[in-house]
């Protein structure tokens, strides 16, 4: 008998199906562990990431390599039309980074997503003939109820006072969904450099060197004074750091008296921000 079919006969309750040397006892937790997978399904947080890679060109490419979580996985060819699909084991928080050879040259294509261990994201990636284009497209189960899908879906909780909890998230998933966020205390890593007193937020290098406004945040030093001084003895700015802060959606952006009108068109702004390596 296979495995899998003694497995769903132990499951069914059928005691001749039980390993020998225990006849007649019954796998009373067989019900429990199936029980519990099935109420495990709904908790996106236990799954591991995913990274969909299509070949968007007309060539087939080679040597594919996705660079992630502190980890690199490899990829023989991606055929042109075709798309594969990579669960990486996150260790470390990272951004993503593909590289493949095609028609002969090494190419890179960098994403401005971010991984980080325990939070379950889904990425789609587009590459090939010149294109390079990644995006995250998910990290929350249909299954859950409204109210929890806003939290346990768009983070890992961290704290034990109800209502006080750290959502630790990517600056990504944060400028995907900023309404999720909203008036939440967040945690997640992102470039960081002040100018002209205030203190900016970007998720990529790339957001940092364009100076994109509408994929920033933006922290003051009336309500952020410790990030302030702890930024100031960093060096030179456009550091990766954490960035720990209870986070405002600039919903409309219209000017509110905690805005600058020079930053009205940033995603929202950082209180009480704390920064960390």
């Amino acid at each position: 008998m296979s495995r899998r079919a003694r497995d769903a006969l132990i499951l069914a309750g059928k005691s001749d199906a039980w390993p020998s040397g225990m006849p007649g006892r019954r796998p009373c937790f067989g019900l429990v562990f199936l029980v519990l997978g099935v109420g495990l399904q709904g908790c996106t947080w236990f799954s591991d990431p995913v990274i969909v890679v299509r070949n968007v060109g007309a060539a087939e490419i080679h040597d594919v390599a996705l660079e992630v979580g502190g980890g690199v996985i490899a990829v023989e060819s991606i055929s042109a039309g075709k798309k594969i699909r990579a669960s990486p084991e996150v260790t470390m928080d990272s951004s993503l980074r593909i590289t493949y050879v095609e028609n002969g040259g090494k190419v890179a294509c960098d994403g401005d997503v971010y991984f980080t261990n325990n939070l379950y994201v889904k990425v789609e990636a587009d590459v090939g003939g010149g294109v390079c284009r990644i995006r995250e497209v998910g990290g929350t189960s249909s299954n859950r109820d409204e109210g929890q899908a806003d939290i346990a879906g768009a983070c890992k909780l961290r704290g034990n006072q109800a209502g006080a909890e750290t959502c630790m998230t990517t600056m990504s998933a944060l400028l995907s969904q900023p309404g999720r966020f909203d008036g939440r205390l967040v945690s997640f890593y992102a470039r960081v450099d002040q100018i002209n007193g205030a203190m900016l937020f970007f998720p990529s290098p790339d957001a940092l060197e364009a100076r994109d406004s509408f994929s920033s945040l933006v922290a003051y030093p009336q309500s952020s004074p410790a990030a302030f001084q702890k930024h100031s003895s960093v060096g030179d700015g456009g550091q990766l750091m954490r960035v720990t802060g209870r986070f405002h959606w600039n919903r409309d952006g219209a000017v509110r008296p905690q805005i600058d009108p020079l930053d009205v068109d940033r995603m929202g702004l950082m209180e009480g921000v704390d920064l960390g390596p």
